[in-house]
């Protein structure tokens, strides 16, 4: 999958809830291996005390597209860790992309961010996309034929645009805006 090489922590769940991909941004922040998580499911990780209203979440979930907030995990050496995730419903056929962030107890829950955000420019579109792709700077510069000192100038624009505190932040609410897609050779309209 291309954000393998991201260092933003990325899984995807089919329709069985199953964990079919991972990275290993998202092996590191959840403290286990990859193949350890994918033998997960969604309702594996989900706590006992979470598990009684995990249909009405997942049909919601479907219904709207996209889902974010804060959760705790069980993970399957049996301890628990709270993340903040922003999960996207068919990013492809039967697949749903879920982008993890550890959960700061003294930072703001991303819902309370209210600041209109400014539309990013094609470039900026472009560059952030990459991002999400799991591309270096360097491999940014070179297919778009830009400086890599440009390509961070983009990427800075991305987070003030999109009040974002870091590059996982902006790529979560480029995709929940639309801003970006997960596919870089597709336009935006």
């Amino acid at each position: 999958m291309p954000f393998d090489r991201s260092s933003v922590p990325v899984m995807v769940a089919d329709d069985a809830r199953r964990i079919v991909a991972a990275n290993a941004a998202a092996c590191e922040l959840l403290g286990t291996d990859r193949k350890a998580l994918l033998a997960c499911t969604i309702d594996g990780l989900t706590p006992p005390e979470r598990l009684v209203d995990q249909e009405i979440r997942w049909a919601a979930f479907r219904s709207a597209g996209s889902q974010r907030g804060t959760f705790e995990l069980l993970l399957p050496r049996g301890h628990r860790v709270t993340v903040e995730y922003s999960a996207f419903a068919n990013v492809a056929p039967s697949r749903h992309l879920v982008i993890l962030a550890p959960a700061p107890a003294t930072v703001d829950s991303w819902e309370a961010h209210e600041t209109p955000r400014r539309h990013l420019s094609e470039r900026e579109r472009e560059v952030l996309t990459r991002v999400a792709m799991g591309d270096s700077s360097l491999e940014i510069a070179r297919t778009l034929g830009i400086a890599p000192a440009t390509v961070e100038t983009h990427v800075r624009h991305c987070l003030a645009k999109l009040d974002a505190r870091n590059r996982a932040h902006a790529i979560t609410l480029g995709l929940q805006s639309g801003e970006i897609t997960m596919d870089p050779d597709t336009p935006k309209p």
